[in-house]
């Protein structure tokens, strides 16, 4: 069952995937990375990378967050986000981008959109950590004193080859959390 953990919609089950290619974020795995970050959420503006059924991006809104942007690519998977934004009445500050998580990188700095988080949660088996550091950074969709928060497969490796620095790393299990970000970070 996935929900959301927190915020004023905290507690709402939201529609998971059924027969679809995609893992949603574990609850142990999304408590992990909102507890860092909760008392910046009010006010903030969210991009959701590989969205699936909208659990990272649907939190942030719930817990303050200004606005999401949902990047989802898979048919079936945005219907299926559709109706969870539907489900927590958050049609109004949220947005879904149809396409290409790479491509709509660049349409999004084109449009000069710029944002506090950015969260990544892609298929583990296409080992895609580093390039969306890379791509992430290139195109300066993340904000100066923003987070990058990718859950990837533990042996997803990351040369550092970008201007992102590697701020905090958790394993769990075969996955791992990793937060980028231009800053420091004080947890």
């Amino acid at each position: 069952m996935i929900r959301i953990l927190g915020g004023e919609r905290r507690g709402k089950n939201l529609i998971g995937p059924s027969g679809l290619e995609f893992r949603p974020v574990t609850s142990r795995v999304k408590a992990y990375v909102f507890s860092f970050f909760h008392r910046d959420m009010p006010g903030a503006s969210v991009l959701d990378l590989f969205s699936g059924t909208g659990s990272l991006g649907l939190e942030a809104v719930s817990r303050g967050a200004s606005y999401c942007v949902h990047v989802e690519r898979n048919p079936k998977a945005i219907k299926l986000l559709k109706r969870n934004i539907g489900a927590c009445g958050f049609e109004k500050r949220v947005r879904i981008v149809d396409g290409d998580v790479f491509s709509s990188l660049t349409r999004l700095r084109i449009q000069g959109d710029a944002f506090d988080f950015i969260f990544a949660d892609p298929p583990f088996k296409e080992l895609l950590r580093e390039k969306i550091v890379q791509t992430v950074d290139r195109n300066r969709v993340l904000k100066k004193n923003g987070f990058l928060i990718v859950e990837h497969g533990f042996h997803d490796p990351d040369s550092l080859d970008h201007g992102l620095q590697l701020l905090k790393q958790k394993r769990f299990g075969d996955s791992a959390v990793t937060v980028y970000g231009y800053t420091g970070f004080a947890s």
